[in-house]
């Protein structure tokens, strides 16, 4: 059971974009919506700040450099295949943002290739960037999780492996096309991405700050509640409002209501329909149910007049499960 818990916390983490330590705080009591300011960088210098373990292809030594068997083209297919797969989810949804999303992906997603050098994770461009909404993207297939510092994005054993993330500090998505996922929730996942890398370049907010960090991801989080709903039906919802009356149920029995959130082994068996590929995609199924269930158990259970104290209570859920998993510092 800790195994099964540790890996829906690695895929959590992965799908929210989340790679670095933060090193704020954040006050759990008296909360309330976090203020988006911008951050206080010139585009310059935000491109060029980068994390200590992420480097550019220019500081490589060109003699250790390492990077996949792909060719430019055959990664360009990768890029437009991602696209696909996101306009597909996004088109059957219905959705609007979605749709929006999509097209911003395919007019600012500019290729790159992954490289490496003594385990730092890099890119080298392949596309050139024109406005300041684009963003770095580096897709990956089987081939490429021999490249030291990139094979944590694929599975081991049929279960673990990230799912992809966007890095704000880097401007940069990284995301493998793996057949351990089909491409329905490939598709979620990066709208989710995508949605990150919109607000990321639009709003300069700042994502350091972990107060803002929770309430963006929350919005990105109903964003792809929205669209899972609409993609899967009445069934899917009432599956999920089962799950959250019978969590609510349990903790307000045993006295935790608000003090304690079950994890991702709560959620009973995939409902019908779902036909998972391999063990890795039921944790990402189950993680993404898991967590709406949670949001639907605060709108439903804890009544407010002050909406923003409904918000408050999810972005605590989203800030515990970030500090179970070291993503901040307490």
């Amino acid at each position: 059971m800790k195994q099964k818990w540790l890996i829906f916390i690695v895929l959590a983490v992965a799908v929210m974009g989340i790679v670095y330590w933060i090193s704020t705080g954040f006050s759990t009591r008296n909360t309330v919506r976090a203020q988006v300011k911008p951050v206080q960088t010139s585009q310059e210098e935000n491109r060029g700040r980068l994390p200590s373990n992420v480097v550019k292809a220019n500081e490589f030594s060109n003699h250790n450099i390492k990077t996949g068997k792909l060719s430019e083209a055959q990664r360009k297919k990768l890029l437009t295949q991602a696209h696909e797969e996101m306009l597909t989810v996004a088109k059957k949804s219905g959705d609007k943002e979605a749709i929006q999303l999509a097209e911003f992906f395919k007019n600012n997603a500019k290729l790159a290739e992954p490289i490496s050098c003594d385990g730092k994770l890099g890119h080298r461009v392949l596309e050139k960037v024109s406005n300041e909404l684009n963003f770095w993207f580096v897709p990956l297939d089987a081939s490429d999780q021999k490249i030291e510092a990139f094979h944590n994005f694929f599975p081991k054993d049929n279960e673990d492996g990230l799912a992809g993330s966007y890095n704000p500090d880097q401007n940069g998505m990284v995301y493998p096309i793996t057949q351990e996922i089909s491409p329905m929730w490939r598709g979620i996942y990066l709208l989710h991405e995508t949605s990150h890398a919109y607000h990321c370049n639009s709003e300069k907010y700042n994502w350091r700050d972990p107060k803002t960090f929770c309430y963006k991801e929350l919005e990105t989080y109903e964003f792809q509640f929205r669209v899972a709903s609409k993609l899967f039906g009445k069934d899917y919802d009432v599956f999920v409002k089962n799950q959250a009356d019978k969590i609510f149920a349990k903790l307000k029995k045993e006295n935790k209501l608000g003090k304690a959130w079950p994890g991702p082994e709560s959620i009973l068996p995939l409902p019908i329909g779902f036909k998972a590929k391999s063990l890795k995609e039921v944790a990402v199924i189950e993680t993404s149910i898991w967590l709406h269930t949670l949001f639907t158990l605060v709108d439903s259970h804890f009544h407010s007049s002050d909406e923003t104290e409904i918000e408050d209570q999810k972005a605590r859920i989203l800030y515990s499960l970030y500090i179970k998993s070291n993503v901040f510092k307490e």
